[in-house]
């Protein structure tokens, strides 16, 4: 006869030859290949991406707190492919030519009735712990021109509720911005995980207020 204590050991002999036969598989640790081209060059694909993406952040195209309520407040990820489909998602805006600034591209989208009104990036890296960040700017339509420094994470997400029909996107999400103000300039580089401020500057009298020293900041 079995006693409570040979009962429970062999349970847990039991348990143990079980698991021995079912060995958890290890996740791949590597970061799925559209990642690593987005943190690498900033493209899907092999094409830049569109920066679409900053009106999304910033409230989206048309939006009634557009530009006036905090940039990611209430658009705080995208699905990168869909940045693609600019025609029929964003039909009042377009891409211009690339431009090629030092080896580093600046991409820009245009407002069609008011060419004034744009949005643009430059792609600065990514760093260690893949926090990717780009130099941005925005004209409304007036003469400011607003530049800054935003923040993104680049990841796969799956989707559909059915197995048979799930799949993975790229997808970008939106971490934190840094900006100077109105017609405020200032040079940036990204140095592994330091990001380096250049001593800000602008021609205009009024905002001189607005400028301060060069500094760095550590992205954790």
């Amino acid at each position: 006869m079995r006693t409570p204590s040979m009962l429970a050991a062999a349970l847990l002999l039991a348990g143990a030859i079980g698991c021995a036969h079912k060995a958890a598989v290890p996740r791949d640790p590597r970061p799925h290949p559209a990642v690593l081209e987005a943190q690498a060059h900033f493209t899907f694909a092999g094409h830049p991406i569109p920066p679409c993406f900053l009106t999304d952040f910033a409230g989206g195209p048309d939006a009634d707190d557009f530009g006036t309520a905090p940039v990611g407040n209430r658009i705080s990820a995208v699905a990168v492919q869909g940045l693609f489909d600019v025609k029929e998602s964003y039909n009042d805006w377009e891409l211009d030519p690339i431009i090629d600034d030092n080896g580093v591209h600046w991409v820009n989208a245009r407002h069609r009735e008011d060419p004034a009104f744009c949005f643009g990036y430059r792609f600065l890296g990514t760093t260690p712990s893949g926090v990717t960040v780009v130099e941005t700017y925005g004209r409304t339509g007036g003469s400011g021109t607003f530049l800054g420094a935003m923040f993104l994470r680049f990841e796969m997400q799956t989707v559909s509720v059915a197995k048979k029909d799930r799949k993975d996107r790229l997808v970008m999400r939106f971490l934190d911005e840094y900006t100077w103000g109105d017609r405020v300039y200032r040079d940036l580089k990204l140095t592994g995980n330091t990001l380096w401020l250049g001593p800000s500057h602008t021609d205009i009298p009024a905002y001189q207020i607005d400028t301060e020293p060069e500094r760095t900041v550590l992205i954790d």
